[in-house]
Order: structure tokens, then sequence, then C-alpha cells
């Protein structure tokens, strides 16, 4: 609920909402396009909320605004896509490291058995970027 409170109050999605209301009320016909500069807003506010929820509260493409998100969001040619775990770790202790990042939705849990040899804030630090 939060999430969405926070989405109402965003300059971008409130201007984007009028932008979008006032071109749907002065549209010349019916099936004409939405304007390229609208997609490309309702995409950029993807980085910071979920497609669903844009495409809902917009009234857009969910599929459209999805991929055109997809495409927009640069990728990080240096965030590792997966990090391996040595299989040659000490059997003492167990520990479990869960990492939430709200913002983009994500989260990352790691349970190890035994005491890793390699420095756990590498992963937090690659998670966070």
């Amino acid at each position: 609920m939060q999430y969405f409170k926070n989405l109402q109050r965003d300059q971008r999605f409130i201007r984007l909402k009028e932008d979008l209301d006032t071109w749907r009320e002065n549209k010349e016909f019916v099936s004409q396009s939405i304007p390229e500069d609208l997609w490309k807003k309702a995409a950029n506010l993807c980085k910071d909320y979920s497609v669903a929820m844009i495409s809902k509260k917009l009234r857009l493409s969910y599929g459209s605004l999805k991929d055109l998100a997809a495409r927009n969001i640069p990728f990080n040619e240096n965030a590792p896509e997966f990090i391996k775990i040595p299989s040659n770790i000490v059997q003492k202790q167990q520990a479990t490291l869960e990492l939430c990042d709200q913002k983009r939705q994500i989260s990352l849990k790691i349970s190890l058995n035994g005491e890793p040899f390699f420095d756990i804030s590498s992963i937090i630090k690659s998670f966070c970027q």
C-alpha cells in the first residue's frame, strides 16, 4: 500500500497521467497510437515502480510497457550474473544471509553450512549495485 501512495505523490507520475488524459481526450481518431514520448516517460517510471502498477494506473498495455521498460534499463556489464560458491567449505557452523532491495523488489537469500573462505561483503556489494 505504501508503494502505491509513493507513486501517487510522484510528480513524474502525476504529470504523465495528466498528459495521457489530455492526449486521450484530444486524439484525432480512436485507434491513434500513444505518442512515443509518453511511452518513454512511462517506461522510465518502471525503474522505480512495478510495470504492473504503472500499466494499471495509466491504462497502458502491460506487455508493451514491459518490453519497452526492459529495453530502457541499461545493462551493467560489471554486475555478475551469478556468484559461484565453492563446495570446499569447512563444516563448522550454519549461517543464513538475507538481503532485500525493496525499491527494486528483489531479494537474495544465502544459506551456508560451515565457514566460507570468501568475503561475504563482496556478495552484498554486488547485490547493492
